[in-house]
């Protein structure tokens, strides 16, 4: 019967988690492609709400035998929402060549945040640990940031008003500054070569 349990359990948080990953790439297009924020806090609590009962049922899971199957879900996922979150800030990066708001600007931070947000409790939740490959793919996404930055400030001397540079370089800055501190944590809990994998 216990067994029984944790395999329903495990079931549906793979639903669950699936679920939201959907949802919450569908968000992601829509604030940042189609620039669509309507009933966006909304849709932000329920995204929010069917991950946490994703996790609630994953950890009735993550007991005894069944603690290797969940964590092999639980690679799939974390890598997922991190996938999600470069591509995210990648597309952001596009958007950001034109004017925005200031609401649009707070939208992509939202959104961004919580697929990192996502990311770091899965990864918090199972046991891949303080890996260099999460911190590396993050300071990837900045250095294509940077490549299109030095382009456009400096080989196309092309600047926009400095409200809009001001508001990019926050949002590279912040990216990157997450980045690096993932990357000495994982330097330091044992060599970047030891945490590869």
């Amino acid at each position: 019967m216990k067994k029984k349990l944790s395999n329903t359990s495990i079931i549906l948080s793979i639903i669950a988690l699936l679920a939201d990953t959907i949802a919450l790439s569908q968000l992601a297009y829509d604030i940042v492609v189609t620039s669509q924020t309507t009933d966006v806090i909304v849709r932000f609590v329920i995204i929010i709400l069917v991950f946490f009962l994703g996790i609630g049922l994953g950890s009735i899971g993550m007991r005894g035998e069944e603690r290797e199957r969940i964590e092999k879900v639980l690679r799939v996922y974390i890598w997922a929402y991190l996938i999600m979150a470069c591509l995210t800030y990648l597309g952001i990066v596009v958007q950001l060549r034109e004017p925005y708001t200031f609401m649009t600007y707070i939208s992509y931070v939202v959104i961004v945040t919580i697929q990192i947000g996502a990311f770091l409790i899965l990864r918090d939740a199972s046991r891949v640990g303080v890996t260099a490959s999460f911190p590396l793919a993050l300071m990837t996404t900045s250095l294509i940031h940077a490549l299109i930055l030095l382009y456009q400030f400096v080989l196309l001397r092309s600047t926009p008003d400095i409200q809009y540079v001001v508001g990019e370089m926050l949002f590279w800055l912040a990216w990157t500054l997450f980045a690096s501190a993932l990357l000495l944590q994982a330097y330091r809990s044992g060599g970047i070569r030891a945490r590869l994998r």
